[in-house]
């Protein structure tokens, strides 16, 4: 069994630090790569901790339950994959799961 531990802040105010931080310092815990469909910024590279996919993609996606959670923001959708849990899980590890507190309707949607 694994925990999951989560990091919720205002979206932009530093989650991404925190969550790296405890990362490093912290033994056992893989960190959930959440997915967006948010054009990559000119600073994002392959480890800017995203994976960047279509909305259409995404609402696939979200059709087939492969959210742990999800929630639009700015318009673009930002999620993280039940996959990330079930590795955890495999690797007998807990799992660190950064989300933002923001949303374009005040809602969040998560998996049962």
């Amino acid at each position: 069994m694994s925990i999951v531990f989560t990091i919720s802040e205002v979206f932009g105010s530093g989650q991404s630090s925190v969550v790296n931080a405890a990362y490093k310092l912290l033994d056992g815990l893989d960190l959930a790569i959440p997915y967006t469909t948010r054009p990559p910024r000119i600073a994002d590279n392959q480890d800017s901790g995203f994976v960047f996919t279509s909305r259409e993609v995404f609402e696939q996606m979200i059709a087939r339950g492969e959210f742990l959670e999800h929630v639009s923001i700015f318009g673009n959708y930002y999620g993280t994959p039940v996959r990330c849990l079930r590795q955890a899980r495999e690797n007998g590890k807990d799992l660190l799961v950064k989300v933002d507190g923001t949303s374009d309707n005040g809602e969040r949607t998560c998996a049962r």
